[in-house]
């Protein structure tokens, strides 16, 4: 199976190779099965990394003795510095300061002067400086590897694939891989050595020893890791990344909300409750879903950065027992926290295949044709405005395809306490001006144009989050038509209207509501006419 991905690893080219070259077959005995080096590199980790017993007899029989000369050493220091200090005379100054630079540090000079020191000398003495960076930095190289190798696939715009891609078939990595065990036991000797050489003129203490043998330990496990880890993926990374997709689908699906009461909850409500402070929810027009609770695909007008979206999935669940599961743009999915987040609520990244999972399941659905669009608005775009392209059809074709009931949410308040100051050129600055090459990545954030707003909260406006839950559109009388482009335009326009009719709804009661501002009081008048109940969330 190798051979077919790679010709590099077939059995029979290798086999040729290790005919014409005597060395060449030494360094693949060794390479392939590792154990001369697993047992060189365990018997310097148990035995090279010990204070020899002379050391050890020097520093109990003579410490004391140490001490001594140490105190009387800088008493004498101590006290030609005060003469030299009292000294009148300049010149009688300059000459004693010659003197006790001489006497006090001269003959350490004089002893630890590299020229007097041998080539060996030398080297063991940088060892014994710099052993902790090298080790560090060998271990951190590894660590950096591990942290490529089981990141979640949607981080980084996909960087994790093209690592995976690139060090499948690279020869560097193959390079890395084959000295990778050597390397370490060549670092792993150097340091015994310097434990031996320091332990012979009294330079290493015993904390420092077990210090390098933790780290040599440390190096020597990764390095196995590392290696065994290229394995999944030698040839062909293909198996590895649809290993890692089908285990996200398996937790996609197993994702339940919290059950009322719980500690899981009650956390949530803590993480949540600066904004439900901040901007309290208000939920219209409870009555339109009547009973149902499953095969429901609410669609919404997306608020700026979508920081409305917890509000609405409190409100829905406080008050119907309705979790929507929300389907995000695949840039939030790449933030590290941003995109355990997003998974924490039930977010899902915002691709077909994604849905069509929830739908088979009956699960409830959040979606915001608008995407990226829509929750990075510009300073140029009014609040509250529907941005659709001609082409967004695609959440009425699975609504048709799986029978979903489509439910309008309109939405009202966010973007009156947080307002965009400044439009951010995304692409440019994640690709360094162009000098980067943009990832195989469908994210918004790639296309030519695109910007990311910088937002100012404005606590002085803090006010209420208005949501309406407008008419419903059944489509499972509609079964099979999920390609009839006229229908989905239709239905996606019909969607659109009952929204901004709602914006519309929500913008004339939010002027009459006397607790509409949360840290100051509104005008009151008769609330509009065709006035809708409405469910305040306890959460």
């Amino acid at each position: 199976m190798v051979a077919a991905y790679d010709t590099l690893f077939s059995h029979e080219y290798q086999s040729r190779l290790l005919e014409k070259a005597p060395l060449r077959r030494w360094i693949h005995k060794i390479r392939s099965n590792g154990v001369e080096i697993g047992v060189i590199w365990l018997l310097l980790i148990i035995c090279g990394f010990r204070n020899s017993r002379k050391a050890v007899h020097r520093a109990l029989t003579h410490g004391s003795q140490y001490a001594r000369e140490g105190s009387r050493t800088a008493l004498q220091q101590m006290g030609k510095a005060v003469r030299r200090t009292l000294a009148v005379d300049a010149r009688g100054t300059a000459t004693n300061s010659s003197d006790f630079n001489a006497n006090s540090d001269g003959s350490q000079r004089n002893d630890l002067s590299p020229a007097k020191l041998s080539g060996r000398e030398q080297l063991l003495g940088f060892l014994l400086k710099n052993m902790d960076t090298i080790l560090v930095g060998f271990l951190g190289y590894k660590l950096l590897l591990l942290v490529l190798y089981t990141m979640p696939i949607t981080y980084g715009f996909g960087i994790k694939t093209a690592f995976l891609k690139w060090a499948s078939k690279a020869h560097l990595f193959r390079l890395y891989l084959r000295s990778a065990p050597f390397v370490c036991l060549g670092i792993v000797g150097a340091a015994t050595a310097a434990v031996h050489y320091g332990n012979a003129t009294d330079a290493i203490g015993r904390g420092t020893i077990s210090r390098w043998r933790a780290l040599g330990l440390l190096n020597g496990i990764l390095t196995y890791c590392t290696a065994r880890l290229f394995e999944l993926i030698r040839g062909d990374y293909k198996p590895f990344v649809a290993l890692e997709e089908s285990a996200q689908e398996r937790d996609l699906l197993a994702f339940e909300p919290p059950a009322k009461g719980t500690a899981l909850l009650k956390m949530m409500q803590v993480l949540f409750w600066p904004q439900r402070a901040f901007t309290p929810p208000q939920l219209f027009g409870a009555e339109e879903l009547g009973n149902e609770k499953r095969r429901l695909l609410f669609v919404g007008n997306h608020a700026i950065l979508g920081i409305d979206v917890p509000l609405l999935l409190y409100c829905l669940y406080d008050g119907f027992d309705i979790w929507p599961r929300p389907l995000g743009e695949h840039a939030w999915f790449s933030v590290p926290v941003i995109g355990e987040l997003m998974y924490s609520i039930g977010a899902v990244d915002g691709t077909r295949r994604n849905c069509d999972l929830l739908m088979e399941q009956g699960c409830c659905v959040l979606v915001y044709p608008g995407g990226a669009r829509e929750a990075w608005k510009r300073t140029t775009d009014k609040p509250y405005e529907i941005l659709w392209g001609e082409n967004h059809v695609g959440f009425v074709r699975m609504a048709v395809r799986h029978g979903y009931t489509i439910v309008p949410v309109a939405t009202v308040g966010t973007e009156d306490v947080v307002r965009p100051v400044m439009d951010v050129p995304i692409r440019e600055v994640l690709t360094a001006g162009g000098i980067l090459k943009p990832p195989e990545s469908s994210s918004k954030a790639f296309e030519d144009g695109a910007r990311f707003p910088v937002v100012l909260p404005r606590p002085g406006d803090a006010q209420k989050v208005y949501f309406r839950i407008m008419p419903v559109l059944r489509t499972s009388h509609l079964e099979g038509q999920e390609e009839d482009l006229v229908l989905l335009r239709k239905l996606r326009d019909v969607t659109k209207q009952r929204l901004q009719e709602g914006i519309d709804w929500l913008l004339t009661y939010r002027e009459s509501d006397p607790q509409r501002f949360v840290f100051r009081s509104n005008s009151t008048s008769s609330p509009p006419s065709g006035q809708l109940s409405s469910r305040k969330s306890k959460l």
